[in-house]
């Protein structure tokens, strides 16, 4: 079994070619099996371990992440010219399970995409999350340090008003030098 340690669990290289494993494949299917029936990451990791299972000689101590990588690769389906240990269904079916039962927050973008100007020197401003601020969303500018407090909705909003009345009164809008206004249209940082 030369060169086992570069073969994902599941599979060993025989005489330069890999080969489903015979003792580790059925272990791969379980745990796809096991997921699907309901068990949690750290269920089976702890199942594993508690069986002594070896992921590699001698090493038993699964952890979830570990669980879950082998739930995310695909080289389980045929990818990569490997051969089949799951079939593409259950694949699919695990994957859809693990987004269904992701219980940690999801991770949105910023939505704002256009640049956002520092009324101060001009510069395009970064936006910063800060939870354990008072105001948890802030733009900042790298520049010269100005900051504004204005969270993403309400800039959102705000654009959108000025949007609304430039629609609404196009005159305020100048081909030429811009004149003096009683409202400015800049945001002036905190």
């Amino acid at each position: 079994m030369k060169n086992r340690y570069t073969a994902p669990y599941g599979y060993t290289i025989i005489q330069g070619i890999t080969e489903i494993h015979p003792d580790e494949a059925p272990m791969v299917r379980r745990i796809f099996a096991d997921y699907l029936a309901g068990a949690s990451l750290q269920r089976i990791a702890a199942e594993l371990t508690a069986r002594k299972v070896e992921y590699l000689p001698g090493k038993s101590d699964w952890n979830k992440n570990r669980v879950k990588r082998i739930l995310e690769d695909a080289r389980y389906i045929g990818s990569a010219g490997l051969p089949v240990i799951v079939d593409e269904a259950t694949y699919n079916r695990a994957g859809a399970a693990k987004g269904e039962r992701n219980n940690q927050p999801a991770q949105q973008a910023p939505r704002m995409i256009l640049p956002v100007i520092c009324a101060a020197c001009g510069a395009k401003m970064q936006r910063r999350h800060e939870p354990r601020c008072k105001c948890p969303e802030r733009w900042y500018c790298p520049a010269c340090g100005e900051t504004a407090g204005l969270q993403e909705g309400e800039m959102e909003g705000a654009l959108t008003d000025i949007l609304n009345r430039l629609i609404t009164q196009p005159d305020l809008v100048a081909d030429g030098p811009a004149e003096e206004q009683e409202q400015p249209l800049i945001l002036i940082p905190l």
